[in-house]
């Protein structure tokens, strides 16, 4: 009987449901995330028609979403998915070269 009388925490029942809060300095670089995303987003749209030409905007494209992966995820992207980084690295000297 005892088991069941310490079940719930010490909270209530909704304790258990709720989220926990997120800290504020993780807050803060979630929200420099959505806002460089964000950002990236228009440079997508914005890369199409460049006056420098599609190849172009899709080599900045390629260039600013690695630099924000490696601001969200560090050296780890370049651990977990060598073959995938080295694959866009080529197709980024590729359109570089025209």
């Amino acid at each position: 009987m005892n088991e069941h009388e310490n079940a719930l925490p010490s909270g209530g029942s909704m304790k258990s449901v709720l989220k926990p809060a997120i800290p504020p300095e993780n807050l803060t670089r979630c929200r420099l995330f959505l806002l460089w995303t964000f950002g990236w987003c228009l440079l997508v749209a914005y890369a199409e028609v460049w006056e420098h030409g599609p190849c172009a905007g899709l080599t900045l494209c390629i260039l600013v979403w690695y630099l924000i992966l490696f601001f969200w995820k560090g050296r780890t992207v370049l651990q977990r998915h060598p073959l995938l980084f080295t694959c866009n690295l080529f197709r980024l000297f590729q359109f570089c070269g025209g």
